[in-house]
């Protein structure tokens, strides 16, 4: 499905890229002075900030039953329909 890009709104594959991240939680990583996984908090800001601005640019109005996860897997179901079995598995 081809959606029009607005200015401000992600690429399709970024937006993708961003949403399987924050859906997945592929935040961690090995700290190599430490040896231990440690979280990063700025990456996730980011995508969350991605997800966020195509949530905008959908035209949606934030409201108190907003979901940034349903938001995101009902965007990647649109952009990607031959990948719904693959989005299921990061539920």
């Amino acid at each position: 499905m081809s959606v029009e890009r607005q200015q401000g709104r992600p690429t399709a594959e970024h937006f993708t890229e961003s949403a399987l991240r924050f859906l997945r939680d592929e935040y961690y990583w090995v700290n190599p002075f430490k040896g231990v996984y440690e979280y990063d908090h700025s990456k996730r800001a980011l995508d969350i900030g991605v997800i966020w601005r195509e949530y905008q640019a959908d035209g949606r109005v934030p409201s108190d039953s907003f979901d940034l996860e349903f938001f995101a897997f009902r965007q990647l179901a649109l952009y990607h329909p031959s990948a719904k079995p693959a989005i299921s598995m990061c539920q």
